[in-house]
């Protein structure tokens, strides 16, 4: 008998893992380095060259997949980057290309976050 529920609980426990690592890694995961540059990330404006939608919904959000040309605030090159933005259905007009976006950066890794806190 306690093997048999040993073998179950296992089986239950892989299941729950296999279930729980494709959400980690497309949904928190990104969400954590997202929140990490928003927090420490060096300042700077981002030139919209393109944009997409990702397909994702988020509480009656639109996700969308910005393509910027990072200017970084304190003077150096400009780079470009991908970065990720929520936009509400009744102001799908905030992104588009031409625009600018406040961003925070991280010029180690040149990868770029919307600036949230600003809007």
């Amino acid at each position: 008998m306690s093997s048999l529920f040993i073998l179950i609980a296992a089986s239950v426990l892989a299941f729950l893992v296999i279930l729980f690592l494709p959400f980690y890694f497309s949904m928190i995961r990104p969400a954590s380095k997202r929140r990490r540059l928003e927090e420490s990330g060096k300042p700077g404006t981002g030139l919209i060259e393109e944009v997409r939608d990702t397909g994702a919904t988020i509480n009656r959000n639109i996700q969308i997949r910005l393509t910027l040309e990072i200017r970084p605030a304190d003077g150096s090159p400009s780079f470009e980057a991908e970065a990720t933005a929520l936009v509400p259905r009744l102001d799908p007009s905030r992104y588009r290309p031409g625009g600018q976006v406040a961003v925070k950066y991280d010029p180690v890794t040149k990868t770029a976050a919307v600036d949230t806190r600003i809007h």
